[in-house]
């Protein structure tokens, strides 16, 4: 488990990217998505030319979203909370999910950015989130891409962790800064900031 700051992120963020253009991989715009890849994107020191959005929440969210989940999970010490964490991810692991079909909302996102991609000529798109678990929100915001774009742009994926090993997701990032590592971010519900 590992706890990152702002500042940490800033740094994890920044590390992510220039593993990326390392590659030779230099994007004409970063895709984020919601909410916790465009924070990725947002943490940048160097903000990319143009911040692209897209959105494709988890079923498993909303319950962490409600009121009583946040209140719940603040709460919890951080060796309890990283307990939860464990448990979840496990329960998760056991079956490896498949790439769910876009929601409308994605689907709207997705035009949007097919209209910029074509107004700027753009041909290099790099999808940020924030950890792969499944696999399923960024295999399904990477297909909806690639099939609603020309085939000449190029659309690679980065993450700021990879929580299981590779083949045990329903799509795999092309880059990911942390394998196997299940990541608290300050956008975490459980994340509590720490003394300094």
């Amino acid at each position: 488990m590992r706890t990152l700051s702002p500042a940490a992120l800033a740094r994890a963020a920044d590390d992510l990217v220039a593993m990326v253009e390392r590659s030779g991989f230099i994007p004409d715009a970063v895709v984020g998505i919601e909410t916790g890849g465009l924070k990725v994107v947002e943490s940048l020191t160097t903000p990319p030319p143009i911040v692209l959005r897209c959105r494709m929440a988890r079923p498993s969210t909303e319950l962490k979203e409600s009121r009583l989940g946040r209140c719940l999970l603040r709460s919890l010490p951080y060796a309890l909370a990283d307990r939860c964490r464990l448990i979840e991810d496990w329960i998760g692991s056991r079956d490896k999910s498949s790439v769910p079909s876009p929601t409308v909302e994605l689907v709207r996102c997705i035009d949007e950015i097919a209209r910029i991609v074509a107004e700027r000529g753009l041909t290099r798109l790099l999808v940020v989130d924030d950890a792969v678990d499944s696999g399923g929100t960024l295999g399904c915001v990477m297909s909806a891409l690639r099939a609603r774009l020309p085939e000449e742009v190029r659309v690679i994926s980065a993450v700021i962790t990879r929580t299981r090993p590779p083949g045990c997701t329903a799509t795999e990032p092309d880059f990911a800064l942390y394998s196997m590592v299940l990541c608290r971010f300050p956008w975490s519900f459980d994340y509590k900031a720490l003394p300094a």
